[in-house]
């Protein structure tokens, strides 16, 4: 199971059912038998990610004009989330983030919504001086 899918998971699932993020990353660390290491990276971030939901929301509502959070998919939701967090406590590079954040949402969400999140994602790494 690839990192990304991981926070999906972990973080689809607290968006949905109000699940601890730590909880659903021990869960998949057992399921999926993830190195020591790794373990330790994802949990780092996660963990900055659900402190900062309020400012990465925030960020996503200036950056989505003319759209309710509220009408975003939760799926598309919960990739910006994942994106904007690893712009802002990751070591990946931005375009890397973003080509991840594309293939999940190809994977796992609508058929248009990969060019919605890098549309808002793109935007966002600029301002951040990410890209």
């Amino acid at each position: 199971m690839k990192e990304f899918e991981i926070f999906l998971e972990v973080f689809y699932r607290f968006e949905m059912g109000g699940e601890d993020p730590l909880f659903v990353l021990e869960e998949i660390i057992k399921r999926e038998n993830l190195k020591e290491d790794l373990k330790e990276e994802l949990k780092e971030i996660i963990i900055k990610i659900k402190n900062s939901i309020d400012l990465i929301d925030k960020m996503i509502e200036e950056n989505v004009l003319n759209w309710d959070k509220e009408r975003i998919l939760k799926v598309d939701l919960t990739l910006l989330r994942i994106g904007i967090g690893n712009f802002l406590f990751g070591k990946k590079d931005a375009k890397k983030i973003i080509n991840d954040i594309l293939n999940l949402s190809k994977k796992y969400s609508t058929e248009n919504s990969y060019k919605f999140l890098n549309g808002v994602l793109d935007k966002i790494a600029k301002k951040l001086g990410k890209l």
